[in-house]
């Protein structure tokens, strides 16, 4: 893999805001990427993020919403 923009600014946002988990489950190893922030002020970066990872890894990911209700 070639270091580009591309790949640093990747790289950069989960050194941030991010994390690479290992796990297992139903018996089977797995790998997860995970960068969090927030979806009413980030939604176009992640979007932004999306294609960028496809780029770097050919690979299709997912936004994912988590409801946080603060009372």
């Amino acid at each position: 893999m070639e270091l580009n923009d591309d790949l640093s600014e990747f790289y950069g946002i989960l050194l941030g805001d991010g994390c690479i988990s290992k796990y297992k489950n139903d018996g089977r190893i797995r790998y997860a990427i995970r960068i969090d922030g927030n979806s009413m002020t980030d939604y176009y970066y992640y979007k932004h993020l999306q294609s960028l990872i496809k780029n770097i890894l050919d690979k299709e990911v997912k936004i994912k919403y988590r409801n946080y209700n603060q009372s």
